[in-house]
Parts: C-alpha cells; sequence; structure tokens
C-alpha cells in the first residue's frame, strides 16, 4: 500500500501520523507511556489496529524526537528512519502554514524556536531566543 507513518517519540507522549501514498493523512493520535520504547511501539500498534493496517502495508517509518534516539535499525523490518528534531518541526510548521519561510515555535515538553526556509533550515534555542529576548541589541 505504500503508507509512510512518521512517529515523534517525545519526552511525554508519542505522537504518530500515517500517509497514503498521495500524501493525504490517513489518521493522527498520540500515546503516553512510562518509556519510549514502550510508547513507540504502543503508538504502532494502536495505529495499525485502528485504520486496519498490516505491516507489509508500511513502506518505511520515519522516526524523530528524544526517544528515537533508543531506537536502532528497522522496526519489525519495515525500513525505519530517523530524522533530526528541528528540521522535523520546521518543515512541519512551514508545510502546515503554506509558506516559504516562518519562524516555528514548538510548545511541548521543551520548547524550541526554528528560523525555517524551504531551501535551508537554522535553529534559534530556546535558550539563545530568550537571551536575546532580554538583551535585545
Amino acid at each position: 500500500m505504500g503508507v509512510i507513518l512518521g512517529i515523534d517519540i517525545g519526552g511525554s507522549s508519542t505522537k504518530i501520523v500515517g500517509l497514503r501514498p498521495d500524501q493525504s493523512v490517513i489518521d493522527m493520535l498520540r500515546v503516553k507511556a512510562e518509556d519510549p520504547v514502550t510508547s513507540l511501539f504502543g503508538a504502532l500498534g494502536n495505529f495499525l489496529n485502528a485504520n486496519h493496517l498490516q505491516l507489509s502495508d508500511l513502506d518505511r517509518i520515519v522516526l524523530t524526537g528524544v526517544g528515537a534516539s533508543y531506537v536502532d535499525g528497522d522496526i519489525y523490518g519495515v525500513h525505519t528512519v530517523k530524522v533530526e528534531e528541528f528540521s522535523s518541526i520546521g518543515t512541519g510548521g512551514l508545510a502546515l502554514s503554506g509558506k516559504e519561510r516562518a519562524v516555528v515555535v514548538s510548545l511541548g515538553t521543551g520548547t524550541a524556536f526554528i528560523w525555517a526556509e524551504k531551501a535551508a533550515q537554522s535553529v534559534i534555542s530556546a535558550a539563545a531566543a530568550s537571551a536575546a529576548a532580554r538583551f535585545p541589541v
């Protein structure tokens, strides 16, 4: 079927979204668990079951977030790649906004301010942005 799963394994929850081959969204869900690996596999199983999918329907799994560091190799034989979290936030923000460039703010367990452009992405950490606000030039 060619489904791509995007999974953000965060500090407090795991978010998962499925995309059809035409890039339309199948579904999104959030799972909370005590540890990132349990959260990952709980989200994966829940998503597949809720959307009547099989592992054979998956083209690939794309991981991001702090918990992705706990995963090595492919998941259940499905090609699995990791994407750096700030790039994911910037790319997602541009896609959702339809903008060519933007400041994208991620407010979760951690906070990040990201300057994103379609051609390239730059990251301004929360600490740097906070310091810049307190000490303007």
